[in-house]
C-alpha cells in the first residue's frame, strides 16, 4: 500500500496547474467580496499554494505529507513567496476559529470514513469567517472504483486498483452532500467527469459553498 509521501516522490503525482474550476471562482468571488486568508486543506506538493499566492492572497497549507509540504516549500520559494505551512490531519487542524476567508480543498477529504468526512467539514466550517467560503471536491458514487476493493462501510472502501490503491475512499450522493453541508449556503455543486482511454470513469462532486454570515461558531 503507498504512503502519500511515496506517492508525491513521482514527479506525476506532483500536480502543476491548480484546479480549472479554482480559477474560475477566485476570479469571480474577487469581483464580489475581500478574500485575504485562504487555507489549502491538503495542499500536496503545492499546485494551489503557488497559484492563489501569485494571485496576491495570504496562502496557507496544510498536509500529513512531509514530502508534500518539502515539494511546496521548495516551489513557493523559488516564486519568492513565503511558506505558510503545517502538517496536520485534515479532520483535527490546527488553526483557530474563523481564521480564514476561504477554504480549498481538491481530491483530499474524501479519503477518509464518514466520520472522518464528517469531522473535515465541520473543521472547514469551523475556521471560516461567517460568510467565508469553501471549495472542495468529494467522489461521486458514479465513480468506477465505487465498489472496488474492500468496503469498510457503506460508501466507503479501500480499493485495490489504482495508484492509491489501500488508501480509503469514500463516495458520496446528493442527498448525503445535502445532509453534511446543512449548516452551509451550497452555492453551486456540479459533477466532474472523465472517462479514461480504458473506458473508466472518474466522478467527482465540485461544489462551492458558503458559510452564512450569521454564523457565529
Amino acid at each position: 500500500m503507498p504512503t502519500w509521501d511515496e506517492l508525491f516522490k513521482d514527479e506525476n503525482n506532483r500536480w502543476k496547474e491548480p484546479h480549472e474550476r479554482l480559477v474560475d471562482v477566485i476570479r469571480s468571488l474577487k469581483s464580489k467580496t475581500k478574500l485575504k486568508r485562504v487555507l489549502d486543506l491538503g495542499c500536496g506538493a503545492g499546485r494551489h499554494l503557488v497559484y492563489l499566492a501569485g494571485e496576491g492572497y495570504e496562502a496557507y497549507g496544510m498536509d500529513l505529507s512531509i514530502n508534500g509540504l518539502m515539494f511546496s516549500r521548495e516551489w513557493l520559494a523559488k516564486q519568492g513567496q513565503p511558506a505558510r505551512l503545517a502538517i496536520a490531519d485534515m479532520t483535527c487542524l490546527p488553526f483557530a476559529n474563523a481564521s480564514f476567508d476561504m477554504v480549498i480543498s481538491m481530491f483530499v477529504i474524501h479519503h477518509n470514513p464518514l466520520a472522518g468526512l464528517q469531522k473535515s467539514i465541520h473543521e472547514i466550517h469551523r475556521m471560516l469567517v461567517p460568510g467565508g467560503y469553501t471549495l472542495l471536491t468529494l467522489n461521486s458514487t458514479r465513480g468506477y472504483r465505487h465498489n472496488q476493493g474492500q468496503q469498510l462501510e457503506p460508501g466507503t472502501v479501500i480499493p485495490d486498483i489504482g495508484k492509491d490503491r489501500g488508501i480509503p475512499h469514500h463516495y458520496s450522493d446528493l442527498k448525503e452532500i445535502a445532509r453534511e453541508f446543512d449548516r452551509f449556503i451550497v452555492r453551486d455543486i456540479h459533477l466532474d467527469e472523465v472517462t479514461s482511454e480504458e473506458g473508466y470513469l472518474s466522478s467527482h462532486w465540485v461544489i462551492l459553498a458558503e458559510k452564512p454570515k450569521e454564523d457565529q461558531e
